[in-house]
């Protein structure tokens, strides 16, 4: 018999969805920092060249968890949820100072 596979759990923002040129699919999660244990486990999958079987529940932002606060308040001012990168300011270099 075979023993049940480890499951690797963890929340994430959907940040990328997109197709290749050979018509794969490539998708791209932002987690949060609290992520860390998940994050070397996805390593160790990558490492070993395995594949992964994946089920996802989707849920409110407002159930995440607490310590994504940060992200929280930056998404509320329009920036990109979970740490992602969002709107840039960028100073018009025309103009003299």
């Amino acid at each position: 018999m075979v023993d049940e596979p480890e499951l690797i759990e963890f929340q994430a923002a959907v940040t990328k969805v997109q197709t290749l040129a050979d018509n794969g699919i490539r998708v791209t999660f932002d987690l949060s920092e609290q992520s860390v244990m998940a994050l070397a486990k996805l390593a160790t999958c990558q490492q070993a060249g395995a594949y992964l079987k994946i089920v996802a529940t989707p849920f409110m932002r407002e159930s995440f968890t607490d310590s994504d606060h940060a992200a929280k308040k930056t998404t509320e001012n329009g920036a990109a949820p979970m740490g992602g990168r969002g709107p840039v300011k960028r100073r018009d270099r025309r103009t003299s100072e």
